[in-house]
């Protein structure tokens, strides 16, 4: 028994030997410290086409609520990051390069989840363009808009924050189309 716990607090002590402090928290070496990168490609281009060009990928846990255009968005893109760590609040733009200096555009809109290391989602919210009186459902429930609500965006225009603080966290990215069109350019985080 006692070789046992010597070697579990063995294995706890190289591990958090290899741990940083940050801020009043431990933080695994494996984690990516916002803070430090500063920005991060969230977002990769896909170019203009046809709605039905994306049809064969849809997520069955989103709903349109709308009247005139398709039911179920289709995923032009989609990207989850590795684990997170933000060491205090900060401001998240987004801009279409990584220097924060170009605009971006997508038609219809970009769905960021928040969750926790093991997927599961905490807060969702959406940046982009829907037609008036229409929303996305996430498991039935209405995802918030963050605005304004247009297809471009000038270079750190929109805060996707607030983030989770001083504990890990990943972001899932999907650029989704409803109708007629779609199409995405290269999307930058920047941590302020």
């Amino acid at each position: 028994m006692k070789k046992l716990f010597l070697a579990a607090l063995l294995s706890f002590a190289a591990s958090t030997a290899s741990a940083e402090y940050i801020n009043g928290q431990w933080v695994d070496p494996s984690w990516v410290k916002l803070h430090e990168v500063k920005t991060m490609k969230i977002v990769s281009a896909v170019a203009r086409q046809q709605t039905k060009a994306y049809h064969g990928n849809q997520r069955k846990d989103l709903a349109m609520q709308t009247t005139t255009m398709e039911k179920v968005p289709s995923i032009m893109t989609e990207e989850t990051t590795e684990i997170l760590f933000l060491d205090k609040p900060r401001k998240i733009k987004l801009a279409g390069d990584e220097e924060g200096r170009k605009g971006f555009k997508v038609d219809n809109f970009i769905l960021v989840e928040i969750m926790e290391p093991n997927g599961k989602v905490t807060s969702s919210k959406i940046v982009g363009k829907v037609a008036s009186g229409d929303s996305l459902l996430l498991g039935g429930k209405r995802v918030s808009q963050l605005q304004p609500n247009s297809m471009m965006f000038t270079p750190k225009q929109v805060d996707i924050g607030p983030l989770p603080v001083k504990k890990p966290f990943k972001l899932k990215i999907t650029a989704l189309d409803y109708g007629e069109f779609g199409e995405v350019n290269d999307v930058y985080m920047l941590v302020e």
